[in-house]
């Protein structure tokens, strides 16, 4: 909360400050130091036909040694002895404005910066307001100091923004628990710490060279190293090794740490919990050292040390049981895996070919021209199938009637036979001492007659001289016998051919 010393000099309530951009509305005071003020601030911007309001954070470049005219309550006034210090600063602090607006581009915890202006005689930038708390109000909504585990995960991402602005020749110079504030991100429900204040930030040239011109730097008490306090000469990552060490001791403690004259080990050894690992004490006391000779030489460093161990999962031991009596079986220890399902996507999806998921892989879709040529293909292949279909039922209609002339030949063949045999029969049973009359065929009332056709066949071979006299012959009982032979075997064959369809003269 403000108090009326940060009100004293600083731009009233709904003052219009007019930016490069747009112009900003003074709400209250945020914060107060040695080189400036920082407001929040309100803007409208526009989106179509929306007008939306949104907040932003501005400072400004205001020593303690200037004040506001009186005309206006705005403009900057500086003494005539301190002109070009002041002026000196001014321009630094566009220079660090401008630099902190491409350095905020490579990493995400460091405080975003939107535009850098001057106006009422100083000069300005405007950074994202930042609704979260510090880690002071973090650890007091905590109840009680985090424990290493918590610890880490929120000094981690600041240790990758700090050494983000060491690989740019940058010097924070000024972390403490007061300037990292928490971003809340409402989408995921989730907060992130965020590096602010880069008041008394140094920028060093390639030989290490400081490239501003500020007289002297801030102190921050048990936080700043020894060698803050007696001026800053080159770049030298250690000053900011120590500051971030000691705000990590505060995370785990709950209160500030003593001032760096008064810095041990074993009071860093006597602060913390016991149940702080051997790594992060370690490597705290050393990052804590009062010589920087032997203190960590790099932010990475310290991170590396201060890795704990991975948790183990303990194993949980079922109680032996005497009697199987009636008890409930243990539940199945599932997979930590997460479980997989399979969900039918509403359209076309990507396929990603580098993963070893299955994703779904829409079918390609065909041409009008391989279509075209898909149906052709189909009507040639219906028009083969009926062309060897109709090609194999003519086949089969040409084996059949022959199979049915063989039939026929093979049925009169039998016949012609039967008829020789009863008239050898027949010429047999006559008396040898009459002369052979002609033979008269017996004809049997179920049998039908014979085609002229084949009684001419078989008429020269029957034909025998003949005496004057004609006698008939005798029916003995051996014809009678033949007969009755002969007579069931014909009526098969009929029955035989009458089933194939075919019709012959039996006799």
């Amino acid at each position: 909360m403000a108090t009326s010393k940060q009100y004293e000099n600083a731009l009233g309530q709904g003052y219009v400050l007019r930016g490069g951009k747009r112009e900003y509305v003074i709400e209250n005071i945020l914060g107060r130091g040695g080189f400036g003020i920082t407001y929040k601030v309100k803007t409208k911007l526009f989106i179509d036909n929306i007008t939306v309001d949104v907040h932003f954070a501005v400072k400004e470049y205001f020593p303690d040694i200037c004040w506001r005219d009186d005309r206006d309550n705005a403009t900057l006034v500086v003494p005539r002895t301190k002109s070009d210090e002041v002026l000196h600063g001014i321009r630094d602090f566009i220079n660090e404005g401008l630099r902190l607006q491409k350095v905020c581009k490579l990493n995400h915890n460091i405080v975003n910066v939107n535009e850098v202006f001057e106006a009422n005689g100083t000069a300005y930038y405007v950074l994202e307001y930042l609704e979260g708390g510090d880690l002071i109000t973090l650890v007091k909504d905590n109840g009680r100091p985090l424990t290493d585990r918590q610890m880490l995960e929120v000094m981690r991402p600041i240790g990758d923004a700090v050494q983000c602005l060491h690989d740019n020749s940058i010097l924070h110079l000024d972390i403490k628990p007061s300037n990292i504030v928490m971003r809340r991100n409402h989408d995921m429900g989730t907060d992130e710490p965020v590096l602010i204040d880069f008041g008394i930030a140094v920028h060093f040239d390639s030989s290490g060279t400081p490239t501003s011109k500020t007289p002297s730097l801030g102190i921050s008490p048990g936080y700043s190293p020894i060698e803050q306090y007696t001026g800053l000469r080159e770049f030298d990552p250690r000053l900011d090794v120590y500051a971030f060490a000691a705000t990590c001791l505060y995370l785990l403690t709950g209160k500030d740490p003593v001032e760096t004259i008064k810095m041990s080990a074993s009071y860093v050894q006597d602060t913390l919990p016991p149940q702080v690992s051997d790594n992060v004490k370690n490597a705290l006391v050393r990052a804590m050292s009062m010589s920087r000779d032997q203190r960590t030489a790099s932010i990475g460093e310290l991170m590396q040390e201060m890795t704990l161990p991975a948790v183990e999962r303990a194993v949980p031991v079922m109680p032996k049981v005497s009697k199987p009596t009636n008890i409930a079986p243990p539940p199945l220890i599932h997979s930590q895996e997460p479980e997989q399902r399979f969900q039918v996507p509403s359209g076309d999806m990507p396929v990603n070919a580098n993963s070893d998921s299955t994703f779904y892989q829409p079918k390609p879709k065909k041409s009008k021209v391989k279509k075209i040529l898909s149906i052709i293909a189909a009507i040639f292949a219906f028009l083969l199938f009926w062309i060897i279909v109709a090609n194999t039922c003519s086949n089969m209609e040409k084996a059949s009637k022959s199979s049915c002339s063989d039939d026929s030949e093979s049925a009169e063949m039998v016949s012609s036979t039967d008829i020789v045999s009863t008239d050898e029969v027949s010429q047999e049973a006559q008396p040898e001492a009459q002369p052979e009359a002609p033979i008269k065929k017996v004809a049997s009332s179920q049998s039908k007659p014979q085609s002229t056709k084949k009684q001419t066949q078989t008429a020269p071979a029957m034909q025998q001289p003949q005496p004057t006299q004609q006698i008939q012959p005798s029916v003995t009982e051996k014809q009678i016998q033949n007969q009755q032979v002969a007579q069931p075997h014909r009526d098969l064959e009929y029955e035989r051919l009458r089933n194939s369809g075919q019709r012959s003269h039996v006799l």
